[in-house]
Parts: C-alpha cells; structure tokens; sequence
C-alpha cells in the first residue's frame, strides 16, 4: 500500500485528497478507508524525510542538505533528500553502489513503526533512533 500511497503523493501532492484518483491509485472505494491510508502513509514519508534529513546533517564534509522550497510535495522533498543520500554515499564509498529507492527507506521506517519488539539499545530501555536504522541501510559497512 505505502508504493501506491508514495505514487498518489507524486502526482496528487495538495493538501486536499483527490478521492477518484485515490481510489484507482489504491484500490479502495470506502472513503474512511482512503483518507486513513493516505494519512498514514503520509506520516511515514514525513517521518522518513525526517529522519533522513537528521542523516545528512550528521555528514557536513560529504553532503548538504537539500532546499526545501515552498509548495514543495511531500514525495518530492523525499525524493530530494533521497538523491542527496545517494550523492554522499558515492562522495563516500565512490561509485559502483547499487542506490537505495525511496520507497526502501520508506519501507524500512513503517516497519521500524510495526515492529511489536522494537530494538533496544544495549544498556538503555529505549529505541535505536530511526535515523540510526536508515543509516546503515544508506551507508552499509561491513568492514
């Protein structure tokens, strides 16, 4: 649901749902069931760019983070923030590197969300931040 979700952002990125192209997008008729989908999956991408954009300040010799203009889509500063990912993984690892989509570091903070037994940190009774997760999914290291 959350691909269908991200692709009804990209071409439908207004406030307002667009109830007839959402329900050929996602595939529901019910209204309630719409506006929950398209909420919650809203959420997650907000949460996502967040967490990446905490990412990328965490990195100020290898990447900058992105302008985020006004009237700017929620999938389009994603998808931006994504980009700026991918260029300092190479400006980092160089070349060569099969890029991460969108929709995998989406992907990766709704389960983060979903999990019933959350990571814990060693000493601590806390969740690995998300930003952490996304991290090692962008910046795999397996020295």
């Amino acid at each position: 649901m959350l691909i269908n979700v991200m692709e009804y952002e990209r071409r439908w990125p207004q406030e307002r749902i667009n109830y007839s192209q959402a329900q050929m997008i996602l595939g529901a008729r019910d209204r309630r069931t719409i506006r929950k989908h398209i909420g919650e999956g809203r959420e997650i991408i907000e949460e996502t760019n967040l967490a990446l954009t905490q990412v990328l300040s965490e990195l100020p010799g290898f990447a900058r983070l992105p302008e985020q203009k006004p009237g700017m889509g929620r999938h389009e500063r994603l998808v931006s923030t994504v980009e700026e990912i991918d260029g300092a993984v190479t400006r980092m690892h160089g070349a060569g590197r099969e890029k991460v989509p969108a929709i995998g570091y989406v992907h990766v903070v709704y389960m983060y969300r979903r999990a019933r037994n959350p990571v814990k940190i060693s000493a601590g009774s806390s969740k690995t931040p998300s930003n952490h997760v996304l991290s090692s999914l962008a910046f795999d290291d397996t020295s």
